[in-house]
Formats: C-alpha cells, sequence, structure tokens
C-alpha cells in the first residue's frame, strides 16, 4: 500500500477527516495536560527543596530566600502604591 494512498482517503472523506482532527485535538490536549502537571509537580518539589534547605539552616539559601522575599515585598509595595494612586486620580 502506498503512503499516499491513506492521507488521500483521510483529505478525500470528511468523516475520516473530522476523526482524525479529533483524534489530534485529544493527542494534543492530553500532552499539553501532562506537561502541565509535570510543571507543576516540579515547581512543588522544588519549593519543598528549597523549604528544607531554609529549614536546616543552609546560609546561602537563607540570605537567597529572604533578598527573594524583600524584593517582592517592595516592589508589590510600589505596585499596590502606584495602582491607589491611579484610581485616585481617575475619580478626581
Amino acid at each position: 500500500m502506498n503512503d499516499f494512498d491513506l492521507y488521500n482517503t483521510i483529505v478525500n472523506n470528511e468523516i475520516y477527516l473530522a476523526i482524525t482532527v479529533l483524534l489530534s485535538i485529544i493527542v494534543v490536549y492530553s500532552a499539553v495536560k501532562k506537561f502541565i502537571k509535570w510543571l507543576i509537580l516540579t515547581l512543588l518539589f522544588f519549593i519543598f527543596y528549597l523549604g528544607y534547605l531554609y529549614y536546616t539552616g543552609d546560609q546561602d539559601t537563607i540570605n537567597d530566600v529572604d533578598k527573594i522575599f524583600e524584593s517582592v515585598k517592595s516592589d508589590s509595595e510600589a505596585f499596590i502604591k502606584e495602582k491607589i494612586k491611579d484610581k485616585i486620580d481617575e475619580s478626581k
């Protein structure tokens, strides 16, 4: 059987084409879903590992995590103040 026979059969028959597209969408959806689950699981393990290092007293990790918390805190405060100022200016 020639490779193009199957391709031509699928492309020329609307039912086969619809089934092929549907199966392709299901495969892509399940692959993306599985990738997202692995990504979330990896991030959780990384966070648990950082927590373990922080809890056991690894000084480099403690300093790095504290710097990250301070950075997020200062950035979020500036962002919130800016948004509040924008809302006040809009109401005038």
